[in-house]
């Protein structure tokens, strides 16, 4: 009888465990992507390399109307400019996420530098560039750090 009775506990509890794997929703991990964020992250590379080098041009044919608008008056150009001191030097992009309206979101780390100067000090605060798609492939800068 206590025979029985394990191998019938031991077959509910193996129907009941096998039940679970069929009923779990995948739930999207943060290491999930897709082709959205693969082509706003080399967007975003675009733009911070012609931020980098100085390519104002170039930097200003990736920003949306959004970005136009919030900074009229020549704000982008010097923005992109590497013509003044402290000197672009370089940066960092990571942790990306897809917000809710579609757009992508990166934190950046911008470094600059004196010109003719050694620097060492700490990394600059993370900030956000924020990037929109107006096409399949083509992402436009949003929202600049």
């Amino acid at each position: 009888m206590m025979k029985r009775t394990t191998l019938m506990a031991l077959a509910g509890l193996v129907l009941v465990l096998s039940g679970f794997g069929f009923h779990r929703k995948k739930v999207k991990s943060p290491e999930d992507i897709d082709s959205d964020y693969l082509f706003a992250l080399a967007a975003a590379d675009r733009f911070l390399t012609d931020w980098q080098a100085g390519n104002v041009g170039d930097g200003l044919s990736m920003a949306s109307n959004k970005l136009r608008a919030a900074h009229p008056n020549g704000f982008l150009d010097q923005y992109l400019s590497s013509d003044k001191n402290p000197k672009h030097a370089s940066f960092e992009v990571s942790n990306g996420k897809k917000l809710p309206d579609g757009r992508v979101e990166f934190e950046v780390r911008l470094y600059e530098y004196q010109q003719g100067q050694f620097w060492q000090g700490k990394r600059p605060k993370p900030s956000r560039i924020t990037l929109v798609r107006t096409s399949l492939e083509n992402w436009l800068v949003d929202d600049i750090p």
